[in-house]
């Protein structure tokens, strides 16, 4: 069986009171678009196909049956140009009390409806199907149906009219769902065709003034004869709400410009904008660009300064609002505050770009509110110094804003930083290995300090007090500690309260870790003895079971300490590199160690050290003058030499190089200086050289030796 329902479709929106004023001429401007729009017929299935076994319009199309053309007018008026659209196959479905969860899949699918270019409540025109006058004729008008989509949308406070053309005579019934849940029904008797007419118009008016029954969301309209089994036409709409306030009176929270989502960053910068609808009894809140949409002027908002933002609801929401805005500059983050001394506390905070000053706050913990205390120019100004009549053991709050101009300023984090007014911090410098039982602590003082406190920090982070300082001293010494132990120790400054008794105390200094053990040993001297061989001295260490000598080569900042030798014992006191490379320049250092269980605690070395260098030693030189003319200089070959160099020079004269010789395979190297006047005496002395990698490395110089003559001479 096939009913056929003739549904050129007409929805009109009246406002009720004053709330919804722009509702009304939609109704009128759609009811004249209707009245143009042309009226197709079709014929509509009863069952559904798995009811009936009949095919589904999608079955039709499949099987290669034409789908016939839409028009779209009102797309041809939005866009300027005619478009085709495909039609809408309509596949006929359950009642919604034959199958509830395909009903509920179905009010969930909704889509959100498109505005119309008028921006009318009514977001799409139905979906009208052409077809022929030779058709209409041969088959007669009412053999025709259009079939129509419904998207609708509803503002909360509106009667929505509805206008269908029907066949003449018949009875029906209408049906507003929420999910499975039947909100409304509606039963209407249709009247006959009045002259010239095809079809009976009637009217049915939704009442959604109720907003506790008819909340926002999606619904579902379906028409059905009186009686039938199956529904003759569903449709889906939504119920929006405004966001504006003064037409919804259920917001909980108005449109608000999240504060966070203006700051300056040189780009354009749209605003974030919160809004909380109470729905159904409970608070929804609003998302931006699906409930609503925000444009901002000017468009350009790249700086700092008013702008607006204009609101309009989307979607399941509608109305529209406007807000001004400031985009203000970045804020500082919270300050580092600072006792500079018993009077006084230092503010300090990060740059901001485009500011043009700070501006700081203080309060006291016992104050309700902030005070401006000083307005600080420049961008560059990042730091005040607080000496305005600060008292010592109270706490006072600081924040910092930055400011771009008149009413311009950020907004500032109002919890600030917190500070109790005592004295500046100490600086813990030194923590120094006196012995095996005994450190030195060393620090700076701080500014109007009564004294200090020195504490141990222990391993559970506790604190264990050793000793209160004069204000004079800045150093102590730790005692009675384990050697190998390592100990943490800080110092904390303090003044004394309005008592003169109650000790109040900065905040703690930096804090060293130090470890006891040996002392330092003091490196006496590095000599070297040959060309492969250095000795090294050192001072005694007492309470240390021996001690490790090491070198490295000097001037290479990448070279690492190496291990020359262990001695054991703490009264040897020297040691033999052997193993020293000819020509190099190395430093050496000592460290002292000692046993403790079978572990050796190493004490500190001294890297300044000695340096040498291991080359030849001085040979031993005669020098005889055995003729009038000529001195004989006669040297001992010493080992590793690869020559000699002769220097001399006459009377009180300075020195100068006169030979450069070989080294003979001999015990000795003869050279002999002649011509020389026998009226001149002369003083010699002699230097070996190595060549090592084609370097020449000089060895030790002979002292001045003065030549022997075989008689006397006049000196000059």
């Amino acid at each position: 069986m096939k009913k056929r329902l003739l549904c050129a479709l007409l929805v009109g929106v009246l406002c009720i009171g004053e709330v919804f004023p722009a509702a009304a001429a939609v109704t009128e401007e759609t009811a004249a678009k209707a009245n143009d729009t042309q009226i197709a017929e079709v014929t509509l299935e009863d069952a559904a196909p798995e009811e009936t076994g009949g095919e589904s319009v999608i079955e039709q199309e499949s099987a290669g049956q034409q789908p016939a053309e839409d028009t779209d007018e009102v797309g041809q008026e939005q866009n300027g140009e005619q478009q085709d659209k495909e039609p809408a196959s309509e596949k006929p479905e359950e009642t919604p009390a034959a199958d509830t969860e395909k009903q509920q899949a179905a009010a969930v699918v909704t889509e959100d409806p498109q505005p119309a270019a008028d921006d009318s409540v009514v977001s799409e025109q139905a979906v009208q199907t052409e077809v022929s006058d030779e058709e209409i004729e041969a088959q007669g008008a009412a053999a025709y149906a259009s079939p129509v989509s419904f998207p609708l949308s509803f503002s909360l406070g509106v009667e929505a009219k509805v206008v269908f053309q029907l066949d003449a005579g018949k009875d029906y019934e209408f049906y507003v769902y929420q999910g499975n849940s039947q909100l409304s029904m509606n039963r209407v008797k249709t009247g006959s065709l009045a002259a010239d007419e095809r079809y009976v118009t009637e009217t049915l008016t939704l009442p959604f003034a109720d907003k506790s029954t008819y909340p926002t969301g999606a619904y579902e309209f379906v028409i059905k004869e009186h009686e039938a089994s199956e529904e003759s036409y569903r449709a889906k709409f939504d119920i929006a709400r405004s966001i504006n306030p003064s037409e919804n009176r259920e917001l909980v929270t108005k449109p608000t410009v999240v504060e966070s989502s203006v700051v300056y960053t040189g780009s354009n910068i749209t605003p974030q904008i919160t809004i909380v609808d109470k729905v159904g009894g409970r608070n929804v809140t609003l998302v931006q660009g699906k409930d609503f949409k925000v444009t901002v002027a000017p468009e350009n908002t790249k700086e700092i300064g008013k702008a607006k933002a204009t609101l309009k609801g989307i979607g399941t929401y509608s109305g529209t609002c406007e807000l001004e805005f400031y985009i203000r500059p970045k804020a500082p983050d919270l300050p580092t505050v600072s006792c500079v001394s018993d009077k006084s506390i230092k503010v300090a905070w990060n740059k901001i770009d485009a500011a043009k000053g700070y501006k700081v706050f203080r309060k006291k913990a016992s104050d309700k509110s902030y005070v401006q205390i000083v307005q600080v120019n420049g961008a560059d100004e990042t730091a005040y110094t607080d000496s305005n009549g600060l008292v010592a053991g109270e706490t006072y709050q600081y924040y910092v804003t930055a400011f771009a101009g008149d009413n311009v300023d950020s907004i500032g984090n109002t919890a600030g930083s917190s500070i109790v007014m005592t004295t500046a911090a100490p600086k813990l410098k030194t923590a120094t290995s006196i012995n095996t039982t005994s450190i030195q602590l060393g620090w700076e003082k701080a500014s109007g300090a009564g004294g200090y406190n020195v504490y141990q920090k222990k391993a559970n982070g506790t604190l264990k007090k050793i000793k209160s300082v004069a204000k004079s001293k800045n150093t102590y010494k730790v005692t009675k500690l384990k050697c190998g132990t390592t100990y943490n120790f800080l110092v904390r400054a303090y003044v004394l309260g309005k008592d003169g008794k109650t000790q109040l105390e900065s905040v703690d200094s930096n804090v060293l870790k130090v470890q006891a053990k040996p002392a330092t040993p003091t490196v006496k001297s590095a000599t070297s003895l040959s060309s492969k061989k250095v000795e090294i001295k050192w001072k005694k260490v007492s309470d240390c079971s021996g001690y490790i000598v090491y070198k490295r080569v000097s001037g290479d900042s990448d070279a690492s300490w190496k291990k020359v030798a262990t001695v054991k014992g703490k009264s040897t006191l020297s040691a033999i590199d052997k193993k020293a490379k000819p020509g190099v320049k190395y430093t050496y250092t000592v460290l002292a160690y000692k046993t403790v269980g079978s572990k050796k605690i190493k004490g500190g070395m001294n890297t300044t050290g000695k340096k040498v260098k291991a080359v030849c030693e001085a040979p031993v030189v005669v020098i005889t003058r055995i003729k009038p003319d000529n001195n004989e200089i006669v040297i001992n070959n010493v080992k590793d030499a690869d020559g000699y160099y002769i220097y001399r020079k006459t009377g009180n004269e300075a020195f100068k190089k006169i030979k450069t010789i070989p080294a003979t395979k001999l015990e000795q190297t003869v050279w002999f200086d002649t011509p020389v006047d026998s009226s001149y005496l002369y003083t010699y002395y002699v230097q070996p050289y190595m060549v090592v990698d084609d370097n020449t490395v000089k060895g030790k110089k002979t002292g001045n030796i003065v030549e022997v003559r075989l008689k006397a001479t006049t000196k000059k």
